[in-house]
Order: C-alpha cells, then sequence, then structure tokens
C-alpha cells in the first residue's frame, strides 16, 4: 500500500466569501494492493477571503505534503490585483497554520506562479504584473523568511516573466523562461546572489517545468505544441 498527499487549487470556486473567492484542499491518496484508490481530507479547507481572489490559482506542496504553499494573484489587499502568496504548514492537530503571508502592490499580480523547494523552506515567487518579477524566499529556524538575492524582473510586457519557472528539488537552481530561452540560474552563498549558469535556445513558450531535485535533469512541456523536452544538466551550461 502506497500514501502520497496532493493538493487540489480550484480558483473559480464561489462560497461564502463571495463569487471566485477560491478554494484549496489537501488529501492523502492510498493505493491498496488491489489498486482502489482511497482519498482522505487533510487539515481544513483554505479559502479566499474575498470575492474575485481566485485563491488556488497556484498551489505547490513540499515533498513530505507538511508545507503548502497557496497563491491568490488577484487578491486586492493593497490595491486592484496586488496579490497574495502565503504558506501554511500542518500542525500536529491537523490544521493548516500559516507561517508566511506576502501581498504585492497594485495590479503586481503577485503570486502568477509559486514554486517550493521539496523541504518546503524555500519558496519562488512570482509577479507578471509591471513586466514580470521573481523573488525567493527561505525559512530560517523555522521562525522567519528571509529573502535570497535580490528581485529578477522582466524587461517587456509581452515577455510574461513571472508566469511559469521551477526551483530545483534542493531550491538551489531556479529555471526562469525568458526572452526566447529558457534561462538556468544557480544559488550561489558566498555571493548571495543567484548567477545565470548557462541556457537553452526556445522555440516555443512552456507552459509547464518540472526539475528533478538537485537540478541536473528539466522537462519542458507545452499542451499547445503537444511536446516535452527532457534535458540534462550538461546541456544547460556553457561548458
Amino acid at each position: 500500500m502506497t500514501v502520497q498527499e496532493y493538493q487540489i487549487g480550484m480558483p473559480t470556486y464561489s462560497h461564502a466569501y463571495g463569487i471566485n473567492s477560491g478554494l484549496v484542499q489537501i488529501y492523502d491518496i492510498t493505493q491498496k494492493q488491489d489498486q482502489n484508490i482511497l482519498l482522505k481530507r487533510i487539515g481544513q479547507n483554505i479559502t479566499g477571503e474575498q470575492p474575485d481572489y481566485h485563491t488556488g490559482y497556484i498551489t505547490s506542496l513540499s515533498n513530505d505534503g507538511n508545507i503548502v504553499a497557496v497563491s491568490s494573484p488577484n487578491a486586492n489587499i493593497n490595491g486592484n490585483n496586488s496579490g497574495q502568496v502565503a504558506i501554511y504548514k500542518l500542525s500536529l492537530s491537523n490544521t493548516w497554520e500559516k507561517i508566511f503571508e506576502m501581498t504585492g502592490m497594485s495590479e503586481d499580480l503577485l503570486g502568477s506562479f509559486i514554486s517550493l523547494s521539496s523541504s518546503g523552506e524555500r519558496i519562488a515567487i512570482g509577479s507578471e504584473g509591471h513586466f514580470g518579477q521573481i523573488q525567493v524566499f527561505q525559512l530560517v529556524n523555522d521562525i522567519s523568511w528571509i529573502k535570497l538575492g535580490t528581485t529578477m524582473y522582466g524587461v517587456h510586457d509581452h515577455d510574461q516573466f513571472g508566469s511559469v519557472f521551477t526551483l530545483s528539488g534542493d531550491g538551489n537552481k531556479l529555471f526562469i523562461p525568458f526572452n526566447k530561452t529558457w534561462n538556468v540560474y544557480s544559488w550561489n552563498d558566498e555571493e548571495n546572489g543567484w548567477n545565470n549558469i548557462g541556457y537553452l535556445p526556445a522555440s516555443f513558450r512552456p507552459e509547464i517545468l518540472s526539475s528533478s531535485y538537485t537540478g541536473n535533469r528539466l522537462a519542458i512541456g507545452s499542451g499547445e505544441n503537444n511536446i516535452v523536452f527532457l534535458y540534462e544538466a550538461e546541456l544547460m551550461t556553457d561548458g
């Protein structure tokens, strides 16, 4: 019998907080020896706090399933479409407790995309508004979150910078499609920054990226083109 944890985001779900406020639910998925699947809800619903927040637009789950990040890109906390990202940790009482919250400024669309590391202690947060930006934060001593490096910014509005990317499982590689290339960044502790260590020419804009734990292997997919590419690290460096 195998057990996995799975998160479901429903950004257009409407409930007591209003139309399109959004909803996230987390489940344990158990596959028994007879191949039947059992679903068990974990913790409470995570809901959008106002209409049109679209909470659950993007969700990202840690490898052990005990930390989940949730985006609400249309939240209007600091102006229209300022956006919000929250991270929750499963408590011993089986409830999701908020351990991180960040809000954008007007029209930032903070939370256009998010990606957690496998441990759930590092997160990359994208904002598609205002030419786009990506920021990375690290949990320190289970208490506070610090920003890693400087904010990365897009150049042109049509680049859709911050709308799709992925962290490697260990959180030390960051893959960002940008300006007709797929760029690879590596975290450098000594320089306290993200170094661009290579890129791949891009014939299409990916809709999904998935990295291995160390970032030495990357899958790039496009539903529009019905294609998936798989790359290894040797092809992603300048040598």
